[in-house]
């Protein structure tokens, strides 16, 4: 109400001048005291909700920690694959067949940088025992940006090699969703497409037994890459980003030139000579 019409109305009521003059004091002071107070409870809202928005984000950066962006499969015949988180740890841990459950029921990787949990894989006790009698080692990294999956295979290659013939190669998304849809790890799906893109009679079941160096045998049978000695030479999918590894008794090693993305990871004092080809 307006200071002009509370003195009309003031003006129609018959009482001493003081007794208005305090009335209109007292009602204009309330009036303004009304104003100011209905803001209070807005601004108590306001920090309130941005607490919760602090609360908010908080969990959203604990939950993103946990949300692997990419994932590592290690065949030799244990099948493992890692899920990696954005800072390159192990958030998550898959096995798919009977050896690698047993590798990894005794081991804890989680959280650990993906090239330790890689160090302490392959010098598990039990998986040296696959690694002496069976001398590939499948290693397939899905879901990064090319660039990162260099990177990665770079780091793993390294680490690897010092046990055997490697075999690296790369995927998207949705490649690793179609492996594991049919029950494998990425490395051993790829390496399943490429043997029964040379006999198209050969299912999922037939492999079921197979180690991994053993389907990659049968691939250099099939297509005839041999070694020099008239061994089967083992080789790597012709992907993208592949490490370009061809190796056998007496086969030739297609991995010899130098990229500048070698990896940082070392075993056993050993630092790989291999770099990426094509």
């Amino acid at each position: 109400m307006s200071d002009r019409r509370l003195k009309e109305a003031f003006d129609n009521v018959h009482a001493d001048d003081e007794i208005k003059r305090r009335t209109r004091e007292f009602l204009a002071r309330k009036t303004r005291s009304y104003g100011r107070g209905t803001m209070f409870p807005y601004r108590r809202l306001a920090a309130a909700m941005a607490c919760l928005l602090l609360v908010a984000m908080g969990w959203g950066g604990y939950f993103l920690y946990f949300i692997p962006v990419s994932s590592i499969s290690v065949d030799v015949n244990p099948s493992i694959e890692l899920g990696i988180n954005r800072f390159d740890r192990v958030v998550k841990v898959d096995t798919y067949n009977d050896d690698g459950y047993n590798i990894m029921s005794s081991l804890d990787v989680r959280f650990m940088d993906y090239r330790d949990a890689m160090d302490v894989i392959l010098n598990q006790e039990s998986e040296e025992a696959y690694l002496a009698e069976d001398s590939c080692i499948a290693i397939a990294v899905s879901g990064a940006a090319e660039g990162k999956q260099r990177e990665m295979l770079a780091c793993l290659h390294t680490c690897a090699s010092s046990y055997g013939n490697v075999h690296c190669s790369t995927g998207s998304h949705g490649d690793a969703a179609a492996a594991h849809e049919a029950g494998m790890t990425l490395g051993r799906y790829q390496a399943f497409l490429e043997l029964q893109a040379l006999d198209s009679s050969i299912t999922a079941e037939d492999i079921e037994g197979l180690t991994i160096s053993q389907i990659w045998d049968k691939i250099a049978e099939l297509s005839g890459d041999t070694g020099q000695d008239g061994n089967a030479a083992q080789y790597t999918p012709g992907g993208q980003n592949g490490c370009g590894m061809h190796h056998g008794n007496g086969g030739q090693d297609g991995a010899s030139t130098q990229n500048g993305t070698q990896g940082t990871c070392q075993q056993n004092g050993h630092h790989s000579g291999h770099g990426h080809g094509h």
